[in-house]
């Protein structure tokens, strides 16, 4: 879904950071980052590790100072007023083992003082129902499988009512077939109400199952290098998104794009097979 540029909602301009070790020599992670995420669009970071894509996202929501640029949520620059209306949703759910699994989805409402402690409940357990764990409120983390804390984790997120959502590969230390069912329940869900999610992943068929558009990065300094369209019938899930074509054209252009294709000097497998012979 694509919008006019009237309809952005958040915005990075020219976004540069730089960190310095301990015997003070400066690196510079971003150098001149900007994009544009329109209001109920899917947009993935995507990139090689070490290219800046989560220390961008930290950047968003105000977990990480930049040294030059802007960041802008519907035309104001961000602030706290701005970053309480964003919700992050880490790698790890980070449950607290001593709080239930709706408590520990409360935490995230705490610091919204205008909600009274009803209003927090209600909102917990409206979140828990909406990713399928409503009938898990009470239970403590530890009695929950990996898949399911990383869903209360986005029921936190949820919770806050957020006008955009930042994900930092939250599906990424989970097993293949618990990730892929969590794409698919996560991506229908952001899908049906119509959320602003910037996402950061390092999979591509991650990123093409789930964008409406994706942003390549490079690394060394972290920059854009190219911005993808992906143009792929809604619902996906319905679906092999894999072995649609323009799936499969997109997929090679990435792959070539971030040079990830077998080096020339590889040699063919029927030489490597006679080699192997001799």
């Amino acid at each position: 879904m694509t919008l006019n540029d009237e309809q952005c909602l958040l915005e990075v301009r020219g976004v540069s950071k730089a960190f310095s070790d301990r015997r003070h020599n400066r690196k510079v992670v971003l150098d001149d980052v900007s994009l544009k995420v329109q209001q109920g669009e899917f947009v993935s970071i995507l990139g090689k590790s070490g290219c800046g894509k989560t220390t961008l996202l930290r950047i968003i929501d105000g977990l990480i100072e930049w040294d030059e640029g802007e960041v802008l949520l519907e035309n104001q620059s961000v602030g706290k007023a701005q970053r309480q209306r964003m919700a992050f949703v880490f790698q790890d759910s980070n449950l607290l083992p001593w709080r239930s699994v709706k408590k520990n989805v409360e935490l995230n409402l705490e610091s919204m003082k205008e909600l009274s402690p009803q209003e927090r409940s209600d909102r917990a357990i409206e979140a828990l129902r909406l990713v399928g764990l409503e009938d898990a409120a009470d239970h403590a983390p530890y009695q929950l499988s990996g898949g399911m804390q990383q869903r209360v984790g986005v029921a936190r997120a949820l919770a806050r009512q957020p006008a955009v959502f930042l994900m930092d590969e939250p599906f990424g230390h989970l097993d293949n077939f618990t990730r892929e069912r969590l794409q698919q329940e996560i991506g229908a869900l952001i899908e049906r109400l119509n959320a602003t999610v910037v996402f950061v992943t390092h999979d591509i068929d991650e990123a093409i199952l789930l964008s409406d558009k994706i942003v390549l990065m490079e690394a060394d300094p972290g920059r854009v290098s190219k911005v993808f369209n992906v143009d792929l019938p809604r619902p996906r899930w319905r679906y092999n998104v894999r072995a649609h074509p323009e799936a499969m054209r997109l997929r090679e252009e990435i792959v070539t794009d971030l040079h990830l294709k077998i080096a020339d000097w590889v040699q063919p497998e029927e030489a490597m097979l006679n080699g192997s012979e001799s």
